[in-house]
């Protein structure tokens, strides 16, 4: 259950009663889901959903990002620029490869302390392509990246460490590699 004074516990604290209070420990004190709380509008517990056109920008910024419009439960860019292909849902997105964009999920921290941000990223469509690669950026700095196959449908689950405080940027950020449509 998430804290409702929005604190994360620490080794000494844990949830209780929707506070962060001293205690034993208690695992799994969660702040974010992106799956759960994926919604319209932007914004919504603090999430927002974008893309960066990395085509000509070999380094991604948090200013790169650029809002996306919702469609059809998905979330895509303002100017598709003809890819169909395209999109930001809850349970997924697809990259584009030419121009190479990716799409991003951002969440903008409301508390502040040590927490343990969880990357899971796999391919849904093995069948064809050459994989992707999954970036991790906390307020500009490049935390993870993670190759996966074309054909590897279990993926991988990632654990990285960082420390919040109220505004950072968490970024994820998926790309493709050298082949687009799959």
């Amino acid at each position: 259950t998430p804290c409702d004074d929005r604190n994360i516990c620490t080794d000494t604290s844990s949830c209780q009663a929707g506070v962060c209070a001293s205690a034993q420990v208690e695992t799994g004190c969660q702040v974010a889901d992106s799956l759960v709380e994926f919604a319209a509008p932007q914004g919504a517990s603090g999430w927002f959903y974008g893309f960066w056109l990395a085509q000509d920008d070999p380094t991604y910024e948090p200013a790169d990002f650029e809002l996306g419009v919702f469609n059809n439960g998905a979330y895509e860019p303002v100017d598709p620029m003809g890819s169909p292909f395209i999109y930001l849902r809850d349970f997924g997105v697809h990259p584009q490869f030419d121009p190479l964009r990716m799409p991003v999920r951002r969440w903008i921290s409301d508390v502040q302390g040590p927490a343990l941000v969880v990357v899971e990223v796999g391919k849904s469509d093995t069948s064809c392509g050459d994989g992707v690669e999954a970036s991790l950026v906390v307020d500009g700095a490049l935390e993870m990246t993670k190759e996966i196959a074309f054909d590897d449908g279990n993926g991988a689950t990632i654990p990285v460490a960082v420390e919040l405080v109220v505004g950072t940027k968490v970024d994820a950020l998926l790309s493709a590699r050298t082949h687009g449509g799959c």
